[in-house]
């Protein structure tokens, strides 16, 4: 972990193992495996497209994750990001065969099942019969989806995968923990994410209702974790100018808010924590639990978060003359 320095041994293995992602992306079983360097300097890094996507979305996946996530993390030694089709990680550690299970975020959406009884009974045995079907996968992919109705006009669509390099009873381990992450977070929800952090296998349910464009992802991920909408590219830093007095509108109990603008001049509030604030990871992830849920066209809407080492960042749209005063300095 931690950061390497500029010209380092470190950051020429980087490179060279990120440039090797650009030149060797062919879709095959949409998994890949590289490492660069020896001993404490070797870099190592993996990509997992999701098992339904595209050769063209899984390439195109890979590159802009490999290209934002050295943008957003310039002098990390380890970083992750998780897009719609596929996640990339790089660190100075091994990956494949180490699994770790903690810490735990979580994110629900704000919409309820009509009836959570007869959701949850369906769910819950989707869900297992996909545990099986994906942990028995080969090592060309472990990913399995399916679909189970619940009630006359409710179907549930569910999608699960682990990297394909860990074991059976790994997959199934990790699968299933996440799974029973389920009632604690999103219990009669219609969608949220939860997150655990693992070093071999990345988990994602997704599961939609209805019409209802909702996902779950129960995600597998390690050091640290960005979740970015496909809005506008946030890039807290830059569009706060690196969070100048200038761009400073308010101070909480927690840390300070400051006004950005991102591509299109879109504006947006970035709430920077106190690395020193009372507030830690589980005060944190519950904000944005809570603001995940809090959506309503009089309300400030969450835009994304990132939490990196003790930088812990939320991102919200800017109200100029709505409710930031009301959520954001807490």
């Amino acid at each position: 972990g931690g950061n390497f320095t500029r010209n380092s041994t470190y950051e020429t293995n980087l490179s060279r193992l990120l440039l090797s992602f650009f030149r060797n992306t062919t879709h095959e079983n949409g998994f890949y495996n590289f490492s660069s360097g020896q001993g404490s300097n070797m870099a190592n890094a993996i990509a997992l497209c999701r098992g339904d996507a595209s050769s063209s979305d899984c390439f195109n996946c890979i590159n802009s994750a490999n290209a934002e996530l050295r943008d957003l993390c310039p002098n990390q030694r380890e970083a992750i990001i998780w897009y719609d089709y596929c996640m990339f990680r790089y660190t100075n550690h091994s990956i494949l065969g180490n699994m770790k299970i903690n810490p735990i975020f979580y994110m629900s959406n704000e919409n309820n099942v009509r009836n959570v009884a007869a959701f949850n009974q369906a769910l819950g045995s989707l869900l297992n019969n996909l545990t099986n079907m994906a942990s028995s996968g080969t090592s060309l992919g472990k990913f399995a989806t399916g679909n189970t109705r619940v009630g006359p006009s409710q179907t549930i669509y569910a999608l699960l995968q682990c990297t394909p390099d860990v074991q059976q009873i790994d997959c199934s381990s990790c699968l299933s923990q996440a799974i029973g992450l389920i009632p604690e977070c999103c219990n009669g929800k219609q969608g949220g994410r939860v997150g655990n952090k693992s070093n071999s296998s990345q988990t994602t349910i997704i599961v939609s209702v209805s019409a209802v464009s909702f996902v779950l992802l129960l995600i597998s991920s390690c050091v640290f974790i960005i979740s970015r909408l496909r809005k506008p590219k946030l890039k807290p830093q830059t569009a706060t100018d690196h969070f100048s007095d200038a761009n400073k509108i308010g101070q909480g109990g927690f840390g300070a808010v400051y006004k950005g603008t991102v591509a299109g001049g879109k504006l947006i509030a970035v709430k920077r924590l106190s690395s020193d604030s009372r507030q830690g990871d589980f005060e944190f992830k519950n904000e944005v639990q809570l603001m995940a849920n809090l959506q309503h066209r009089n309300l400030v809407r969450l835009q994304g978060f990132c939490l990196e080492g003790k930088e812990r960042l939320l991102i919200y749209e800017f109200v100029p003359n709505g409710s930031l005063d009301k959520f954001l300095f807490g």
